[in-house]
C-alpha cells in the first residue's frame, strides 16, 4: 500500500481528528490543525511519486531537511543577514555563535 494510505488508515484507527477536537475547542483551531495533517499527507504523496523506493524514514528525513532554511543558504550566510537564529541544541552542534540565549 502507499504511504499516504497507510498513514490515513493509522489516523482513522487512532481517531486522531477526535483527539484534535478534544484539544482545540474552536472550529477554526481544529480546521487549522487538521489542514496541517492533510498537508503532511499531501507532502507524503508528492514524495512517494518522486522517490525510487519510498519509505517513511526517507520521507521524514526529506521534510526535516527541507525545513532547515532557505535552499542554498548555509548557516553562516543566514547569520550574516543580522537575524536571530532559532534552532535546537542538536542542530547547533559544531557551529560558533557570538551570543547564545
Amino acid at each position: 500500500e502507499s504511504l499516504p494510505t497507510v498513514f490515513g488508515s493509522l489516523l482513522n484507527e487512532i481517531d486522531y481528528k477526535s483527539d484534535l477536537s478534544r484539544i482545540y475547542k474552536t472550529e477554526e483551531e481544529l480546521a487549522t490543525r487538521w489542514s496541517s495533517v492533510e498537508e503532511f499527507v499531501n507532502a507524503m504523496a508528492g514524495y512517494e511519486q518522486r522517490a525510487e523506493k519510498p519509505n517513511p524514514r526517507d520521507f521524514l528525513d526529506e521534510i526535516t531537511l527541507f525545513d532547515r532554511g532557505d535552499a542554498g543558504d548555509d548557516k553562516a550566510t543566514q547569520l550574516a543577514r543580522n537575524a536571530v537564529a532559532l534552532m535546537t541544541l542538536h542542530a547547533a552542534k559544531g557551529l560558533e555563535f557570538p551570543q547564545v540565549y
